[in-house]
Formats: C-alpha cells, sequence, structure tokens
C-alpha cells in the first residue's frame, strides 16, 4: 500500500495513498518503499511492540482527520474495472502473480492471512476468465 507521510498541526502521521488527496509538503512512498520501512520498523522496534499502547495513540486520530474515502471501496472499484476490461491473456497473468504470491508467502511464512488473501483473488479471477471464456 502506498502512503503519504504528512504534518497536520504539528503532528507527522503516515496516511494511505488511496484515502487521501495529495497536499503541498506530502511525501510519497510507494508500495515498495512503505514495504521496505515497514521491514525495518519491525526489525527495530520487536522488543517495544509487546508494550503498544492498547489506547490508539493521537497519531490514529489525526490520521482519521485526513482520510477523504474508503480504501477498501476504492481498490473494490479498480480491480473491478481492471478486471472487466481485461483480456483473457490478463487474467492469465493477474492469476500467475497471485499465484506466485502465495508461494511465496508460503515460503517466507507470511501471514495466513495473506495466503487466504491471494487465494481468494485466485478463485476470483478464474470464475472471471470462465465467465469471459462462455461469452466467446
Amino acid at each position: 500500500m502506498s502512503i503519504r507521510l504528512r504534518t497536520v498541526d504539528g503532528v507527522r502521521v503516515a496516511l494511505c495513498a488511496v484515502e487521501s488527496d495529495p497536499m503541498p509538503g506530502d511525501i510519497y512512498l510507494d508500495d515498495g518503499d512503505h514495504y521496505a520501512l515497514s521491514m525495518k520498523f519491525m526489525q527495530d522496534w520487536q522488543e517495544e511492540m509487546r508494550y503498544f499502547p492498547t489506547d490508539p495513540p493521537r497519531e490514529w486520530a489525526v490520521m482519521e482527520t485526513q482520510k477523504v474515502r474508503d480504501a477498501k471501496e476504492e481498490m473494490d472499484k479498480w480491480q473491478e474495472e481492471l478486471r472487466e476490461k481485461a483480456s483473457i491473456e490478463e487474467l492469465d497473468e493477474m492469476i500467475a502473480y497471485w499465484e506466485r504470491e502465495k508461494e511465496q508467502s508460503s515460503i517466507e511464512k507470511i501471514s495466513q492471512d495473506r495466503i487466504v488473501y491471494a487465494q481468494r483473488q485466485i478463485d476470483e479471477l478464474k470464475k472471471l476468465r470462465s465467465i469471459k471464456l462462455e461469452r466467446l
């Protein structure tokens, strides 16, 4: 997920790029940058995360004030548009991508949620592929 780093009323926050509009002074991090940063964060803060506060920090409240749309709804719309316009070959490429993601997640022992999500993507794409083939 790409993010924007922004300072709001003196509070530095990270925002979902899909849910927020660009503002002067934002620093944009693409998916790869965000992932790399999160891996470094996990490495540096392993011990401290055990003591994470149960009340959401003030940054979360500030982040919420910058949200102008829902990321899940936007991503669902984008994916639906992409899939509807996709050729059989493009759907095959998407299926192959998610199969690789699922395999890599299994090898790296990444969360079970990621594996389940990848399988859901594969199933939906295969269903859409079948529907498109029937229309031919």
